[in-house]
Protein backbone atom coordinates (compact mmCIF):
# COMPACT_ATOMS: atom_id res chain seq x y z
CA UNK A 1 0.00 0.00 0.00
CA UNK A 2 1.61 3.81 -1.48
CA UNK A 3 1.41 6.33 1.29
CA UNK A 4 -0.90 8.04 -0.67
CA UNK A 5 -3.67 5.33 -0.10
CA UNK A 6 -2.45 5.31 3.63
CA UNK A 7 -3.28 8.96 3.74
CA UNK A 8 -6.22 8.74 2.26
CA UNK A 9 -7.46 5.99 4.79
CA UNK A 10 -6.37 7.92 7.85
CA UNK A 11 -8.48 11.02 6.62
CA UNK A 12 -11.80 8.41 5.98
CA UNK A 13 -10.97 7.15 9.56
CA UNK A 14 -10.61 10.71 11.04
CA UNK A 15 -13.77 11.95 9.29
CA UNK A 16 -15.77 8.61 10.16
CA UNK A 17 -15.08 9.28 13.89
CA UNK A 18 -15.91 12.56 13.54
CA UNK A 19 -18.92 11.77 11.88
CA UNK A 20 -20.01 9.48 15.10
CA UNK A 21 -19.08 12.29 17.40
CA UNK A 22 -21.21 14.90 16.05
CA UNK A 23 -23.98 12.92 15.71
CA UNK A 24 -23.60 11.80 19.20
CA UNK A 25 -23.49 15.47 19.57
CA UNK A 26 -26.81 16.57 17.85
CA UNK A 27 -28.74 13.77 19.66
CA UNK A 28 -27.56 15.43 22.78
CA UNK A 29 -27.72 18.72 22.19
CA UNK A 30 -31.87 18.31 21.64
CA UNK A 31 -33.80 21.99 21.94
CA UNK A 32 -34.86 22.34 25.26
CA UNK A 33 -38.25 23.27 26.75
CA UNK A 34 -37.30 27.19 27.31
CA UNK A 35 -39.62 28.38 24.55
CA UNK A 36 -42.91 28.33 26.64
CA UNK A 37 -40.39 30.13 29.38
CA UNK A 38 -38.67 32.37 27.75
CA UNK A 39 -42.52 33.85 25.73
CA UNK A 40 -43.91 33.64 29.47
CA UNK A 41 -41.28 36.34 30.55
CA UNK A 42 -41.63 38.72 27.82
CA UNK A 43 -45.57 38.34 28.25
CA UNK A 44 -45.17 39.22 32.15
CA UNK A 45 -43.17 42.64 31.44
CA UNK A 46 -45.69 43.44 28.64
CA UNK A 47 -47.99 43.19 31.27
CA UNK A 48 -46.28 44.80 34.18
CA UNK A 49 -45.74 47.76 31.63
CA UNK A 50 -49.35 47.95 31.13
CA UNK A 51 -50.64 47.59 34.45
CA UNK A 52 -47.66 50.60 35.56
CA UNK A 53 -49.32 52.56 32.74
CA UNK A 54 -53.17 51.84 34.19
CA UNK A 55 -52.12 53.00 37.40
CA UNK A 56 -50.39 56.52 36.51
CA UNK A 57 -53.95 56.60 34.70
CA UNK A 58 -56.47 56.53 37.64
CA UNK A 59 -53.99 58.23 39.98
CA UNK A 60 -53.37 54.84 41.94
CA UNK A 61 -49.85 54.66 41.87
CA UNK A 62 -47.12 55.00 44.90
CA UNK A 63 -43.90 54.92 45.50
CA UNK A 64 -43.90 51.16 47.30
CA UNK A 65 -46.45 50.02 44.33
CA UNK A 66 -43.57 51.42 41.52
CA UNK A 67 -41.29 50.27 43.02
CA UNK A 68 -42.38 46.52 43.39
CA UNK A 69 -43.36 46.37 39.84
CA UNK A 70 -39.88 48.07 38.60
CA UNK A 71 -38.01 45.34 40.40
CA UNK A 72 -40.15 42.86 39.11
CA UNK A 73 -39.77 44.34 35.21
CA UNK A 74 -36.16 43.96 35.91
CA UNK A 75 -36.30 40.76 37.45
CA UNK A 76 -38.11 38.95 34.91
CA UNK A 77 -36.38 41.25 31.92
CA UNK A 78 -32.68 39.40 33.16
CA UNK A 79 -34.15 36.44 32.89
CA UNK A 80 -35.50 36.84 29.71
CA UNK A 81 -32.50 38.08 28.82
CA UNK A 82 -30.64 34.81 30.01
CA UNK A 83 -32.80 32.68 28.18
CA UNK A 84 -32.56 34.04 25.12
CA UNK A 85 -28.57 33.53 25.45
CA UNK A 86 -29.20 30.20 26.75
CA UNK A 87 -31.08 29.33 23.98
CA UNK A 88 -29.09 30.95 21.38
CA UNK A 89 -25.97 29.41 22.57
CA UNK A 90 -27.65 25.56 22.03
CA UNK A 91 -29.28 26.77 18.79
CA UNK A 92 -26.08 27.72 17.69
CA UNK A 93 -24.14 24.24 18.94
CA UNK A 94 -26.72 22.45 17.08
CA UNK A 95 -26.25 24.60 14.40
CA UNK A 96 -23.21 24.38 13.79
CA UNK A 97 -22.38 20.17 14.28
CA UNK A 98 -25.21 19.41 12.04
CA UNK A 99 -23.41 21.91 9.13
CA UNK A 100 -20.37 20.01 10.00
CA UNK A 101 -21.85 16.98 10.12
CA UNK A 102 -23.15 17.80 6.32
CA UNK A 103 -19.88 18.91 5.02
CA UNK A 104 -18.23 15.49 6.14
CA UNK A 105 -20.92 13.37 4.76
CA UNK A 106 -20.65 15.39 1.54
CA UNK A 107 -16.81 14.92 1.10
CA UNK A 108 -17.43 10.95 1.61
CA UNK A 109 -19.80 10.90 -1.41
CA UNK A 110 -17.39 13.34 -3.38
CA UNK A 111 -14.69 11.06 -2.91
CA UNK A 112 -17.00 7.87 -3.76
CA UNK A 113 -17.87 10.19 -6.96
CA UNK A 114 -14.26 10.82 -7.89
CA UNK A 115 -13.92 7.11 -7.59
CA UNK A 116 -16.50 6.30 -9.76
CA UNK A 117 -14.96 8.85 -12.45
CA UNK A 118 -11.12 7.31 -12.24
CA UNK A 119 -12.97 3.61 -12.76
CA UNK A 120 -15.44 4.52 -15.51
CA UNK A 121 -13.67 7.69 -17.61
CA UNK A 122 -16.17 6.93 -20.45
CA UNK A 123 -18.73 8.02 -18.56
CA UNK A 124 -20.79 11.22 -18.15
CA UNK A 125 -23.05 11.07 -15.27
CA UNK A 126 -20.23 10.39 -12.38
CA UNK A 127 -18.88 13.75 -13.37
CA UNK A 128 -22.47 15.14 -13.34
CA UNK A 129 -22.98 14.44 -10.30
CA UNK A 130 -20.03 15.03 -8.50
CA UNK A 131 -20.78 18.69 -10.21
CA UNK A 132 -24.11 18.75 -8.47
CA UNK A 133 -23.16 17.47 -5.25
CA UNK A 134 -20.67 20.46 -5.30
CA UNK A 135 -23.27 22.62 -5.92
CA UNK A 136 -25.18 21.47 -2.96
CA UNK A 137 -22.60 21.97 -0.83
CA UNK A 138 -22.31 25.51 -1.92
CA UNK A 139 -25.97 25.75 -1.63
CA UNK A 140 -26.19 24.72 2.16
CA UNK A 141 -23.49 27.09 2.76
CA UNK A 142 -25.50 30.06 1.08
CA UNK A 143 -28.55 28.85 2.99
CA UNK A 144 -26.22 28.58 6.52
CA UNK A 145 -25.47 32.65 5.59
CA UNK A 146 -29.29 33.62 5.22
CA UNK A 147 -30.19 31.94 8.17
CA UNK A 148 -27.24 34.04 10.27
CA UNK A 149 -28.94 37.15 8.67
CA UNK A 150 -32.41 36.49 9.78
CA UNK A 151 -31.13 35.65 13.50
CA UNK A 152 -28.99 39.00 13.37
CA UNK A 153 -32.59 40.52 12.52
CA UNK A 154 -34.31 39.25 15.33
CA UNK A 155 -31.28 40.29 17.58
CA UNK A 156 -31.59 43.92 16.76
CA UNK A 157 -35.46 43.96 17.19
CA UNK A 158 -35.51 42.23 20.40
CA UNK A 159 -32.73 44.75 21.56
CA UNK A 160 -34.82 47.87 19.72
CA UNK A 161 -37.90 46.12 21.58
CA UNK A 162 -35.75 46.43 25.34
CA UNK A 163 -35.20 49.95 24.62
CA UNK A 164 -38.29 51.22 23.95
CA UNK A 165 -40.36 48.83 26.90
CA UNK A 166 -36.57 50.55 29.02
CA UNK A 167 -37.91 54.39 27.41
CA UNK A 168 -41.44 53.98 28.75
CA UNK A 169 -40.27 52.58 32.47
CA UNK A 170 -37.73 55.25 32.41
CA UNK A 171 -40.39 58.23 31.80
CA UNK A 172 -43.05 56.74 34.22
CA UNK A 173 -40.97 55.85 37.46
CA UNK A 174 -38.79 59.30 36.97
CA UNK A 175 -40.46 61.80 35.18
CA UNK A 176 -37.46 64.20 36.05
CA UNK A 177 -35.09 62.50 33.71
CA UNK A 178 -37.07 62.31 30.33
CA UNK A 179 -34.11 63.39 28.20
CA UNK A 180 -32.83 59.69 29.66
CA UNK A 181 -35.80 58.37 28.59
CA UNK A 182 -36.35 59.65 25.31
CA UNK A 183 -32.87 58.88 24.38
CA UNK A 184 -33.36 55.25 25.51
CA UNK A 185 -36.56 55.52 22.64
CA UNK A 186 -35.09 57.23 19.92
CA UNK A 187 -32.20 54.50 20.42
CA UNK A 188 -34.74 51.75 20.15
CA UNK A 189 -36.85 53.47 17.16
CA UNK A 190 -33.45 53.33 15.32
CA UNK A 191 -32.78 49.83 15.80
CA UNK A 192 -35.41 48.55 14.87
CA UNK A 193 -35.42 50.34 11.37
CA UNK A 194 -32.18 48.96 11.16
CA UNK A 195 -33.61 45.46 12.06
CA UNK A 196 -36.30 46.22 9.11
CA UNK A 197 -32.98 46.80 6.84
CA UNK A 198 -31.41 43.83 7.67
CA UNK A 199 -34.64 41.74 7.19
CA UNK A 200 -34.94 43.67 3.51
CA UNK A 201 -31.09 42.36 2.88
CA UNK A 202 -32.54 38.53 4.42
CA UNK A 203 -35.45 38.88 1.29
CA UNK A 204 -32.81 39.46 -1.12
CA UNK A 205 -30.49 36.35 -0.52
CA UNK A 206 -33.59 34.38 -0.24
CA UNK A 207 -34.88 35.28 -3.24
CA UNK A 208 -31.30 34.59 -4.81
CA UNK A 209 -31.37 31.30 -3.15
CA UNK A 210 -34.46 30.28 -4.84
CA UNK A 211 -33.01 31.23 -8.10
CA UNK A 212 -30.24 28.79 -6.90
CA UNK A 213 -33.07 26.07 -5.74
CA UNK A 214 -34.24 26.19 -9.48
CA UNK A 215 -30.91 25.33 -11.22
CA UNK A 216 -30.27 22.53 -8.63
CA UNK A 217 -33.90 21.47 -9.75
CA UNK A 218 -32.54 21.88 -14.00
CA UNK A 219 -29.36 20.03 -12.85
CA UNK A 220 -30.96 17.25 -11.50
CA UNK A 221 -33.36 16.73 -14.66
CA UNK A 222 -29.45 16.86 -16.74
CA UNK A 223 -28.21 14.21 -14.72
CA UNK A 224 -30.94 11.74 -14.94
CA UNK A 225 -31.32 12.42 -18.18
CA UNK A 226 -27.20 11.49 -19.25
CA UNK A 227 -27.61 8.63 -16.91
CA UNK A 228 -30.11 7.23 -19.18
CA UNK A 229 -27.82 8.31 -22.05
CA UNK A 230 -25.09 6.28 -20.61
CA UNK A 231 -27.08 3.76 -20.21
CA UNK A 232 -27.80 3.09 -24.03
CA UNK A 233 -26.00 -0.10 -24.72
CA UNK A 234 -28.47 -2.77 -25.17
CA UNK A 235 -27.81 -6.79 -23.68
CA UNK A 236 -26.45 -9.06 -25.91
CA UNK A 237 -28.69 -11.73 -27.51
CA UNK A 238 -31.77 -9.04 -27.87
CA UNK A 239 -33.62 -8.59 -30.99
CA UNK A 240 -31.94 -5.92 -33.06
CA UNK A 241 -35.44 -4.03 -33.76
CA UNK A 242 -35.91 -4.44 -30.23
CA UNK A 243 -32.10 -2.82 -29.00
CA UNK A 244 -32.93 -0.12 -31.32
CA UNK A 245 -36.68 0.72 -29.91
CA UNK A 246 -34.86 0.79 -26.54
CA UNK A 247 -32.15 2.92 -27.59
CA UNK A 248 -35.03 5.33 -29.57
CA UNK A 249 -37.34 5.91 -26.35
CA UNK A 250 -33.93 6.32 -23.95
CA UNK A 251 -32.99 9.01 -25.99
CA UNK A 252 -36.56 10.89 -26.82
CA UNK A 253 -36.93 10.40 -22.76
CA UNK A 254 -33.36 12.17 -22.57
CA UNK A 255 -34.42 14.92 -25.06
CA UNK A 256 -37.64 15.50 -22.92
CA UNK A 257 -35.12 15.78 -19.94
CA UNK A 258 -32.90 18.41 -21.16
CA UNK A 259 -35.70 20.25 -22.65
CA UNK A 260 -37.43 20.94 -18.82
CA UNK A 261 -33.90 21.92 -17.94
CA UNK A 262 -33.90 25.06 -20.80
CA UNK A 263 -31.00 23.38 -22.19
CA UNK A 264 -33.34 22.24 -25.48
CA UNK A 265 -31.58 25.48 -27.82
CA UNK A 266 -35.23 26.51 -28.88
CA UNK A 267 -35.27 30.09 -27.59
CA UNK A 268 -38.95 30.42 -27.86
CA UNK A 269 -39.69 27.53 -25.60
CA UNK A 270 -37.46 29.11 -23.65
CA UNK A 271 -38.93 32.49 -23.58
CA UNK A 272 -41.99 31.02 -23.19
CA UNK A 273 -40.97 29.50 -19.69
CA UNK A 274 -39.38 32.81 -18.86
CA UNK A 275 -42.45 34.81 -19.21
CA UNK A 276 -44.36 32.29 -17.59
CA UNK A 277 -42.37 32.26 -14.55
CA UNK A 278 -42.86 35.78 -14.71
Amino acid sequence: MSSDEEEKLKQEHNLLDEEQYLEQQINELKPKNIFLLKHIALFAIIILILLIILLVKYEKLNHGILRSISLSIIVISLSEITLVIYQTHISSRLESNKKRLYEIRSLKRQSRLEERIIENPEKVSPAWELASEKFNAYNAENFSQVKQIYKFSRWFMFVGFILIGGSVVIALVFPDRLSLALIAGISGVIIEFLSTVVLSFYKTLLAHSMNYIRVLDRTSKVGVALQILDSLSAEEGEPQNYKKEIIEAKIHIAKGMFSDAGLSGNKSDDNNREENDG
